[in-house]
């Protein structure tokens, strides 16, 4: 509420100019430019102001107006490799498990949505401070509990 509360008064404050210009004017064709003009001028004006809070991310974390990069998942075995080795085992079934999923995915919904759906997934596990391995185990213990059937 405060955020909105904020942004009200930011944005009363950058169209005064609107509307002193459409008062000095007053003509139709005025109205339309400085609606256009000023819609634009309100819109990066909200953008920048809505930086300034924390926003929530769709995980339930917080984040200051950044957008997370997408990582593939050479680069994300890549950061868990310089986090802390994996023990081989677990390594061994992570990579296995992923494949079998991969796998899944690609032969159920297609080489792009497949592969795009499954990384969705693993990086959900991973925003939430989890290794890759287990993200892996986790997608793969809910696929387990579905109907999918994973080979």
């Amino acid at each position: 509420m405060i955020h909105g509360l904020g942004l009200f008064f930011i944005l009363l404050i950058v169209g005064i100019p609107s509307y002193l210009l459409t008062r000095s004017s007053p003509s139709l064709a005025t109205s339309i430019a400085v609606f256009v003009i000023y819609s634009f001028v309100d819109g990066f004006i909200a953008k920048n102001v809505a930086f300034l809070w924390e926003e929530e991310s769709a995980y339930g974390g917080s984040e200051r107006g950044e957008t997370p990069l997408e990582s593939t998942v050479q680069e994300t075995l890549i950061e868990e490799e310089r986090r802390g080795p994996f023990t081989e085992t677990e390594e061994v079934d992570a990579e296995l498990l992923y494949d079998k999923l991969l796998t899944k995915y690609v032969g159920h919904w297609g080489v792009q949505t497949g592969t795009q759906l499954l990384h969705n997934e693993i990086k959900a596990y991973t925003w939430h401070g989890e290794t890759f391995a287990e993200a892996v185990k986790r997608v793969y213990q809910r696929q387990k509990k579905k109907t999918i059937k994973i080979v």
